[in-house]
């Protein structure tokens, strides 16, 4: 503003806007006393007294770190000059007819009297020019803004013990500290509660600099001007500024953006957006499985297929295998809902099974994927399920596939021993998991004996060198006062704690495996006639949401 100042001394007009456009952005902020004194001074400088107080009207609203010397200085502004000069015509003829009814005055206004700031004909009295008059003039001008001083006074110290937490408000490459960025969340969950919006944006703003790298106040942004109905285009420059500038390489920024843009209707620069951060991020699973719903949504199966191809192909040179069967559990689904084609589910999935046999949700979604097929492959998913018992080495897994056994033998077997073959199946998993649990708790309880038995060496070394010592001691001592045996008692009551705690022990496992594992421990692993849904969308399927309904 130095500048605008000092190269257009003339043009008051645009220096007046310029100076309006910087109060607009930065004037709301705690610290921006020096904006608002090169404003007044300029104004100042220029002799306009009633833009002046028009200033410090708006300034002593505006909680900032001086707000005390600004109210004295607009006290020294309004004494230092005419009262006609610092207010306008409307409010100076108001206040005067007030002052002269309290002064007992009779010489109110008449249609003769000149309005301020118009000459008075020659022999006219002039208005405001008696002492006392306009001494009381300055104090109504005064007291018509205290109200609006002592709000904002409240409203100051409310935000110092913010501002005072604040420790490093401009941008670093180090990272914030934890109290920081506690500091900046509850500063804003203030300011929102306090439903100010131009306030929260430029408190927005100020965090943004400071906690440029931190996507979590960027979403939090979007999020409030989403609510607060802000135009599109302004949620749009806010996720521009965040990931094409700070936040390049942080994807779920960009999962965001890019279904905020399908959501405004401009599915083609969802997918630039999903493309760029496929390339920045190449293991974001996420970028390339909201791709392939950016397609589907809009009608294009064969490119659908193509990101899914694409996508797998990218997975398949990654060592973590589990991915691939992820993203062929979306791949086989798209194929049996949007396609019609249970086949080719069938196949992708047994693809993702060669690929990765330690994956039991694949066998799973094979198992519901041969019952969805037309007609049901039944023979199919009891092959399946007995793979799965036979590959799996977990106890636990083993059982749930011995449940699911058990259940698809009971509802769909053919055979008229289907039922009793699917439960000796399950009590045979039962019994190695017995026999399992009851190794474990033997050891378990051999190695707190072994602690118990250290235990207790330990307590009877250490009293017998307690009765050792109080032996030396009865030898040296005199004899107990008045008959007493005071140092037999005490050895009684030591005996008798370390009987107590003998007895006591350890505890044990003495009661061994008794809860066995009935059917009731493994609810909801039925078939889609018994869940009401699609079986395998609970093994997994909906890992990876809609990021756009989570900012």
């Amino acid at each position: 503003m130095e500048y605008i100042t000092s190269q257009y001394p003339d043009d008051e007009a645009f220096v007046r806007q310029e100076f309006e456009r910087a109060i607009e952005t930065c004037g709301l902020e705690f610290k921006s006393d020096k904006l608002w004194e090169a404003y007044i001074n300029w104004e100042s400088g220029g002799k306009r007294w009633k833009n002046v107080t028009q200033l410090y009207e708006r300034l002593l609203a505006t909680p900032t770190s001086k707000y005390m010397q600004h109210w004295q200085k607009f006290q020294e502004h309004v004494k230092k000059h005419l009262p006609s000069e610092v207010v306008g015509v409307d409010e100076f003829l108001s206040l005067r007819r007030s002052v002269l009814t309290e002064l007992n005055r009779s010489d109110i206004e008449t249609p003769d009297e000149a309005p301020p700031g118009v000459e008075a004909a020659p022999g006219d009295e002039q208005v405001g020019t008696n002492d006392e008059e306009t001494k009381a003039l300055q104090k109504s001008i005064i007291s018509a803004r205290q109200k609006i001083h002592e709000a904002n006074v409240v409203e100051a110290k409310a935000l110092w013990s913010y501002e005072d937490a604040i420790k490093r408000p401009y941008f670093h490459v180090k990272p914030l500290e934890k109290s920081q960025l506690t500091a900046w969340r509850n500063y804003l969950d203030y300011e929102i509660k306090q439903g100010k919006a131009s306030r929260v944006r430029v408190l927005f703003e100020r965090c943004l600099i400071a906690c440029a790298l931190y996507e979590e106040f960027w979403m939090r942004y979007i999020r409030y001007l989403e609510e607060s109905g802000a135009q599109e285009s302004e949620v749009r420059a806010i996720y521009q500024r965040a990931c094409l500038i700070h936040l390049r390489d942080k994807f779920r920024p960009h999962l965001s953006w890019a279904a905020f843009e399908e959501e405004k209707g401009d599915g083609d620069r969802a997918l630039e957006i999903l493309d760029d951060i496929q390339t920045r991020v190449p293991g974001s699973l996420e970028a390339w499985m909201q791709a392939a719903g950016v397609e589907r949504r809009r009608g294009n199966m064969e490119a659908t297929k193509e990101v899914f191809d694409r996508c797998l192909a990218i997975c398949q040179e990654r060592e973590d295998k589990n991915a691939h069967s992820h993203v062929s559990l979306k791949y086989a689904r798209f194929h049996t809902l949007f396609c019609g084609d249970t086949d080719k589910g069938v196949e992708i999935l047994r693809e993702a099974h060669e690929y990765n046999k330690n994956n039991s949700n694949v066998l799973l979604a094979l198992v519901d994927q041969a019952l969805l097929c037309q007609p049901p492959k039944f023979a199919m998913a009891a092959e399946i399920l007995k793979e799965g018992l036979d590959s799996c080495q977990q106890p636990g897994t083993r059982l749930m596939f011995a449940h699911r056994y058990f259940h698809f033998m009971s509802e769909c077997g053919q055979e008229t021993d289907s039922v009793t073959n699917g439960l000796r199946v399950l009590r045979e998993v039962q019994m190695e998991v017995r026999q399992m649990d009851a190794c474990a708790s033997e050891t378990d309880t051999a190695s707190n004996t072994s602690k118990q038995g250290d235990a207790a060496s330990g307590g009877i070394s250490v009293i017998e060198s307690r009765r050792e010592k109080r032996g030396s001691q009865e030898k040296t001592s005199p004899s107990p006062v008045n008959g007493t045996t005071g140092t037999t008692q005490q050895q009684q009551a030591v005996n008798t704690n370390y009987q107590g705690y003998q007895q006591a022990g350890y505890g044990g496992y003495n009661q061994g495996y008794a809860q066995g594992y009935g059917a009731s421990h493994y609810q909801g692993w039925g078939y889609p006639a018994q869940q009401g849904g699609y079986g395998y969308g609970q093994q997994g399927w909906g890992a990876y949401g809609s990021y756009y309904g989570q900012r």
